[in-house]
């Protein structure tokens, strides 16, 4: 069920296709991706469980996530204006003027989510690094580029607004072994 009225509504747009089997409700935005999906929930196909790296995201999230997407670098950098207009503008926002956002370390892949721990709503980022140091590297950076991205609320036209109007405050939490580590950020979604 989604709440039309809710700030965060435009992200459910791309979840057109839905499949029932056994307890699960599987969502994704392509018949291509869904198919895959049916694969490795019968066995198949590989699941992302068999990836070290999904499966430790996946058990950082923990308890409570109700759904959530795995993006890569890559996807992310062919995919961020699939949607709106002014591309250059809307990059030059973050990567120039007094205050522009910082590198990130390299990490391997990502989880985005929404999780229910009692009460509270949250949007979860977690991230993946190779590298034992890169999540506490990107810590802050992640803090900042939450504080002042502006999330494009319509598909139609320029209708931009601070994402933190609609999730704040962000806090982030960094787990590091041997191999690896992993950045959390994680804020409680505002209800108006």
């Amino acid at each position: 069920v989604m709440d039309i009225r809710h700030p965060l509504r435009t992200m459910t747009l791309l979840l057109n296709r839905v499949a029932l089997m056994d307890e699960w409700l599987m969502a994704a935005p392509a018949t291509s991706i869904m198919e895959r999906l049916i694969d490795a929930r019968t066995g198949e196909a590989p699941a992302l469980l068999d990836s070290p790296p999904h499966r430790v995201l996946a058990e950082t999230i923990g308890h409570g996530l109700v759904g959530g997407a795995f993006l890569t670098p890559d996807w992310i950098l062919e995919t961020w204006n699939l949607y709106g207009d002014r591309p250059v503008e809307r990059l030059d926002r973050y990567t120039s003027g007094p205050d522009p956002w910082g590198r990130l370390s390299p990490y391997a892949v990502g989880l985005m989510g929404y999780r229910v721990q009692g009460e509270a709503e949250e949007l979860v980022i977690a991230l993946y690094y190779r590298d034992p140091k890169g999540a506490s590297q990107d810590s802050a950076e992640l803090e900042k580029r939450w504080r002042t991205f502006h999330q494009d609320l319509t598909t139609s036209g320029p209708v931009e607004t601070l994402i933190t109007r609609h999730c704040s405050p962000m806090s982030t939490s960094v787990i590091e072994q041997a191999d690896f580590s992993v950045l959390v950020g994680a804020c409680p979604v505002i209800r108006e």
